[in-house]
């Protein structure tokens, strides 16, 4: 049986690629593997950023994208970052907005995705609920790396 795949797709900011990175941690220790093929990955987590209008136009296209192919394969698509918002009634427009997404995560929330893979059987109760503290899956540089310092 072939590895489940996952493709990162970001926008925006450095705490945006510092969450990005932690859910890609929670992700592979799920079972996933990277891959940059975002058209036939098995799961596709978008990291948002909709402060300027050009990098919401770009992620509204990728939605429009997305939501053709969820209609012709498996495919698991999650949002996380600034479009999803904090608010439930943030989440909840987003989610009639797109109801082919599985996953809505706030900035620095990955207890959502968490929720998601070990209701599947995909991570364990101890991984789940250290979810908010993995390390991020791989660094920029050799040198730095993005921690969120408030959560």
């Amino acid at each position: 049986m072939a590895a489940m795949t996952y493709h990162l797709w970001e926008s925006g900011c450095q705490m945006n690629a510092a969450d990005a990175l932690r859910a890609a941690a929670l992700l592979e220790r799920a079972g996933y593997v990277a891959t940059d093929d975002g058209d036939h990955a098995d799961f596709v987590l978008l990291s948002t950023c909709v402060i300027r209008q050009q990098a919401e136009d770009k992620f509204l296209r990728r939605m429009e994208q997305l939501s053709g192919q969820v209609r012709h394969r498996r495919l698991v698509v999650a949002v996380m970052g600034c479009f999803v918002g904090f608010s439930a009634s943030q989440r909840a427009a987003a989610a009639e907005r797109f109801p082919f997404v599985a996953v809505w995560m706030p900035p620095s929330d990955l207890t959502p995705l968490a929720a998601f893979l070990a209701a599947r059987g995909l991570l364990s109760g101890a991984d789940a609920a250290n979810a908010g503290v993995l390390p991020p899956s791989r660094e920029t540089s050799a040198v730095t790396a993005h921690v969120p310092v408030v959560l």
